[in-house]
């Protein structure tokens, strides 16, 4: 858990330099969410709350990390990627595969835009403007509507 939104960029900085480390595992921690607190301080005061979270991310060999709005009958939101490596050299096949992975994580974000632009969860007033002035995609009002025949 996560008591301040703030905190996350310290607690992935520390996990990165533990993951390159020679001798630890390249998948260590790479499929794990950590959630922000009910009891913190940033938590929003929603009806209907699903948690923040962050995890990393990798796009070909570069690792970065962001944030996400977890649902349950629907895709997640994401926010952009805080990059952690290095951009891979030009012309190279690793440069060709974060290229790819990279191009499929904008499509999605296109697809879902509510946090485009957001490197982190916004103010509770912030957030609450976006929700009113979010027009949602055909394809995820079509979401909402019947859950049980949607997800990514």
């Amino acid at each position: 858990m996560i008591m301040h939104i703030s905190e996350a960029k310290d607690l992935i900085a520390t996990i990165y330099s533990i993951k390159k480390q020679p001798h630890r595992h390249p998948s260590l921690f790479e499929d794990f969410n950590w959630y922000l607190s009910e009891s913190s301080p940033d938590w929003y005061q929603e009806e209907f709350w699903y948690p923040f979270s962050c995890c990393l991310v990798r796009a070909g060999s570069r690792l970065g990390w962001r944030w996400e709005r977890k649902f349950e009958f629907t895709p997640d939101y994401h926010f952009e990627v805080n990059w952690l490596d290095a951009l891979p050299a030009k012309g190279s096949s690793e440069y060709q595969s974060y290229i790819q992975a990279l191009q499929d994580m904008q499509s999605r974000m296109d697809r879902f835009p509510f946090f485009k632009g957001y490197h982190q969860p916004p103010t509770e007033a912030v957030y609450n403007r976006l929700s009113r002035q979010y027009r949602p995609s055909r394809e995820e009002m079509e979401m909402w509507e019947n859950p049980s025949s949607s997800h990514e």
